[in-house]
């Protein structure tokens, strides 16, 4: 089930999220469907997890576990040592960023649109910081408006992978704890792709960051990487440990 929204949200913990993340035998069941199945992993705080597999393996389900957009069935997800269950749910979601596949835009400046989820607003240096970082500048300069371009809602303008880098951009603005990219760079081409994945690992260096992707570059990058198969952990490692010892990451990542 998905957690409820944040108004009247005004108990659980309410602190600064160092990063750490733990399941323990973590299962999620949506509409009678079970969708993972006792899923355990540790990630230490600053560190990136590259979750990977198959088509339906569950990957874009268990990283809704974290912000709570879903609640798991059973088992226990910790932050930084406290039950996900715990957290007020506003400083849980202030402080973890998540780009999804498909970012939805406003009819709004590209500026707004950057600084959306910015509680303070945020000043136009910080967003060309964030669009750079994002390898969205360039096509952004390129607009006849520049940063002050209004788009349409939805962003049909602009192309997927320009939509996906105002996203990214959008997240990184916010300096979150914890950052989440749900096949967030799928639209770009490869070498835009390494380009955006070796900009984000920099900028979240000492914080934590969770990937779902089929792209080599951003797993190999990876401190840990987990491979589901429908809905169950088939291996945990390094990339050099899994090419040794799993077939299924073999299979999907031949070279």
């Amino acid at each position: 089930d998905a957690a409820g929204d944040e108004d009247g949200d005004i108990a659980g913990v309410e602190a600064a999220i160092v990063g750490s993340l733990t399941f323990d035998r973590v299962s999620l069941a949506i509409a009678g469907r079970d969708v993972l199945r006792e899923v355990s992993f540790h990630l230490p705080a600053g560190a990136t997890l590259a979750v990977t597999g198959p088509t339906g393996s569950g990957k874009s389900a268990l990283v809704k576990l974290i912000n709570r957009t879903y609640e798991a069935s059973d088992g226990t997800i910790l932050i930084d040592g406290q039950d996900v269950g715990d957290w007020r749910l506003s400083a849980l979601r202030r402080q973890i960023a998540t780009v999804h596949q498909d970012t939805f835009l406003f009819s709004k400046s590209i500026h707004e649109n950057i600084a959306f989820g910015v509680r303070e607003g945020a000043s136009r240096t910080a967003v060309e910081t964030a669009a750079e970082r994002a390898s969205a500048r360039d096509f952004i300069l390129a607009l006849e408006g520049g940063y002050e371009t209004v788009l349409n809602e939805g962003g049909s303008t602009l192309s997927g992978g320009q939509r996906q880098r105002l996203g990214i951009a959008r997240a990184l603005i916010t300096q979150p704890s914890i950052l989440i990219m749900d096949d967030a760079t799928s639209a770009l081409d490869a070498t835009t792709a390494a380009a955006v994945s070796g900009h984000v690992r920099r900028h979240m260096a000492g914080r934590t960051t969770v990937v779902v992707t089929h792209e080599p570059q951003q797993i190999g990058g990876a401190d840990l990487i987990l491979v589901l198969d429908a809905g169950r952990v088939v291996d945990l490692g390094s990339h050099a440990d899994l090419r040794l010892r799993c077939g299924l990451y073999r299979e999907l990542y031949a070279e």
